[in-house]
């Protein structure tokens, strides 16, 4: 997934970023990728991610989770959404990660 970083981060607009940043009260920093374009930008992730086993992609939601800016929480959540039939107890503990972070 450090593809899918390097894809957003040469799509960064930092005035974009700016009025992002301001809208959401200066309480996370941005790359300035709007919605259409982050949706576009993470399509060729979605299917590797589907594939991941069930033990593992977990463990690669919370890594871009980490990444520097929000674009990353929501392409993580985005990305969460597409296993949905294949959430399991032990999962919870991520979600329950990205909901207190």
């Amino acid at each position: 997934m450090s593809a899918l970083r390097s894809e957003f981060e040469a799509h960064a607009d930092a005035e974009t970023a700016e009025g992002m940043e301001k809208y959401m009260r200066d309480q996370f920093r941005f790359l300035g990728i709007k919605k259409p374009l982050r949706a576009r930008l993470l399509l060729p992730y979605v299917k590797e991610f589907r594939a991941l086993p069930e033990e593992e992609w977990p463990q690669v939601a919370k890594q871009i989770w980490d990444l520097p800016r929000r674009e990353y929480q929501y392409a993580a959540m985005e990305l969460c959404a597409k296993k949905l039939k294949s959430y399991l107890p032990g999962h919870l503990e991520l979600f329950e990660y990205m909901i207190q972070d």
